[in-house]
């Protein structure tokens, strides 16, 4: 087995390409025990060319990009949804893949604008579901929920809005994807009776530059939505009840 200089993450390990990670020691990547070590023709450093007998080792690299900058993985959202029942608010979201999480935030808005934390979820740090119920709520009283995922770094990434409470049980967003999207996207219902809503695509100006009307049938349902003629960027996707009440915000990114 030869490795040449990959160069894949220059900042790291002087930008040599590295086999074994089991065979770190906390300063260099060491050769497997087992392999027997070269430098490579003209090569400047001895991790250039190992050869092997009888065993496969995966070629990776602790970085997620090229640019020397050893990054972490995202977390994504899979799903978020939520529902009153026995008098509880229970929300419920699952991610397809998460690391380096420091703690999920619950947070909740009367207005669907201001947010205050109601609580926390430690991580699994791997792609899980997750399950939070809200007994602090107002009876009788709209009650708009996200999730707020908290990295180590600081940075964070929200789900899109769902409310609970009123009409709004009958109709839930239990998923929008793909996110970055490019030709189209797909939102996934959940109706408790046949019904009918509004789905509005905006700038970040409150522009609506898309707007289509749609009726799912009870159960769930799933309705795609093309980007047709829509620039690359970031939008936000509304959807409206038929008494013009949003149901479901959520943030999106088009990449053509």
């Amino acid at each position: 087995i030869h490795v040449g200089n990959k160069g894949v993450c220059p900042g790291f390990n002087n930008g040599e390409a590295v086999m074994g990670l089991h065979s770190y020691d906390g300063t260099i990547y060491r050769p497997p025990v087992n392999a027997t070590m070269h430098n490579a023709v003209g090569g400047a450093g001895p991790y250039n060319q190992w050869t092997m007998s009888n065993t496969a080792y995966r070629y990776t690299s602790p970085c997620a990009s090229s640019s020397g900058a050893c990054a972490t993985l995202p977390i994504n959202f899979k799903n978020f949804s939520g529902e009153n029942i026995n008098a509880i608010n229970k929300l419920n979201w699952e991610t397809s893949e998460e690391s380096n999480i420091k703690h999920f935030s619950i947070e909740r808005s009367i207005d669907g604008i201001n947010f205050l934390e109601i609580g926390t979820q430690t991580p699994n740090n791997t792609a899980s579901k997750y399950e939070f119920n809200d007994i602090s709520y107002k009876p009788n009283t709209i009650h708009y929920y996200r999730i707020n995922a908290i990295e180590n770094n600081g940075e964070q990434k929200r789900t899109f809005i769902i409310p609970i409470g009123g009409i709004y049980d009958l109709l839930s967003v239990s998923e929008l994807y793909p996110n970055p999207a490019s030709d189209n996207f797909s939102i996934s219902f959940n109706s408790k009776a046949e019904t009918g809503f509004v789905i509005k695509l905006k700038d970040l100006y409150g522009r609506t530059v898309k707007s289509s009307a749609h009726i799912v049938n009870t159960g769930v349902s799933e309705i795609s939505v093309s980007t047709s003629g829509l620039s690359s960027g970031a939008y936000i996707v509304e959807v409206f009840d038929n008494s013009g009440n949003v149901i479901s915000k959520q943030k999106l990114i088009l990449l053509h």
